[in-house]
């Protein structure tokens, strides 16, 4: 017989969730199902210092002192631990304890960081003109807040014209502060401005816990004068992270708010 399996979307904060989830353990029991639980903030918008039970549910403390009395005798009908509520806090904090908890971290230093952002711009016209490439450098120095290098060719091509050592792009690696500052104008100024943005692809991860994604116009950041360009670049972005695998690095952006597709 098939198994088949019942995703149940719960909050760790929520007391009705803690009591449906303990009854539906008892029934999937009986049956041939597997329970795959979910974590989810059911209300979101709780800030980080919690919520006043009274203005969540926009009752009176007569009615709030009857929930909390009828949650009681439906906890103890389960023999389940409950103490009345005053008060509720935002669940996000506890649901990434509870996803970084799955991969049996021995200590703080193994949980994964971002490491580094590498942008990156490669000028095929700068074989014909030179100045394009210089154009490009200006601009993505523009866009990093820092100055970049130049990429040079390694080896001469004739059948494309390239001599060794001609500057054929530029790029720049971003650490610490300047690295978080444009992953937030990356987010929430340059992806909005996107024609037609349907999300970032899940599947353009390495293996190794580095995402990679492409900008077809860098004039989406707000630092390039539009009126003043000369020409439009595509814009290559690379995000190093330290997780081992791609499901930790994918939950690691994810909570920098990284607009995945489904």
């Amino acid at each position: 017989m098939e198994i088949k399996t019942l995703q149940i979307f719960t909050d760790y904060v929520c007391p009705w969730c803690y009591l449906g989830q303990a009854r539906l353990k008892k029934v999937i029991s009986k049956y041939k199902i597997k329970l795959d639980i979910i974590h989810f903030p059911l209300h979101p918008d709780t800030p980080k210092e919690g919520r006043d039970l009274l203005d969540l549910f926009g009752c009176s403390q007569e009615e709030l002192n009857q929930k909390n009395s009828m949650m009681s005798k439906l906890m103890n009908e389960e023999n389940l631990k409950y103490n009345h509520r005053e008060y509720t806090y935002n669940s996000r904090l506890a649901q990434e304890l509870g996803y970084w908890a799955q991969f049996k971290y021995k200590n703080d230093l193994m949980i994964p960081k971002i490491e580094k952002v590498v942008l990156n711009m490669g000028i095929g016209e700068a074989v014909a003109d030179t100045k394009k490439v210089k154009s490009a450098y200006n601009d993505l120095g523009l866009i990093a807040g820092q100055l970049p290098v130049f990429t040079k060719a390694k080896k001469s091509i004739a059948g494309f014209k390239v001599r060794e050592g001609m500057q054929l792009g530029t790029k720049v690696t971003l650490r610490r502060s300047r690295m978080y500052e444009f992953i937030d104008r990356l987010i929430n100024v340059a992806m909005p401005r996107v024609r037609d943005f349907r999300g970032l692809s899940p599947k353009s991860f390495d293996g190794r816990g580095n995402y990679a994604l492409g900008i077809k116009e860098h004039i989406v950041f707000p630092e390039i004068d539009f009126d003043k360009v000369d020409e439009i670049w595509g814009l290559d972005v690379v995000v190093c992270t330290s997780a081992k695998s791609d499901d930790e690095a994918k939950f690691l952006l994810g909570l920098f708010n990284f607009p995945f597709r489904d």
